[in-house]
């Protein structure tokens, strides 16, 4: 990857600790919008299993299988409120509360 089409995101989590830990990441698959998110707007987020990580998994390349994402939500104890924020916030990219993009889509058409 070029440094041209390179995006960097920087991926807070709030520790084991309860301290906020930074990471810098280079991708072009990962949409900012999604991660660049304050603690106290997903509190449930720091006792997800996916908060350690990494978060490529949930933000696939166009083809690329979501089955380690799922399996992960899948077994998470806030998946239910993973998932409830997801689709009240429209979320448009990636896996969430073990949804694909394409699953959140049918849900909210089926809710309107």
């Amino acid at each position: 990857m070029g440094t041209s089409d390179a995006l960097y995101v920087v991926i807070t989590r709030v520790g084991d600790n309860g301290e906020d830990m930074e990471t810098t990441a280079e991708t072009t698959a990962v949409p900012t919008e999604a991660l660049l998110l304050e603690a106290d707007e997903r509190p449930w987020a720091a006792y997800a299993s996916c908060r350690e990580t990494d978060p490529t998994l949930f933000f696939p390349e166009a083809g690329e299988k979501t089955d380690k994402a799922l399996r992960i939500c899948r077994g998470c104890a806030v998946l239910e409120e993973c998932r409830d924020w997801a689709l009240s916030t429209r979320v448009t990219y990636g896996v969430w509360g073990a949804m694909t993009e394409r699953k959140r889509r049918r849900a909210l058409r089926r809710r309107a």
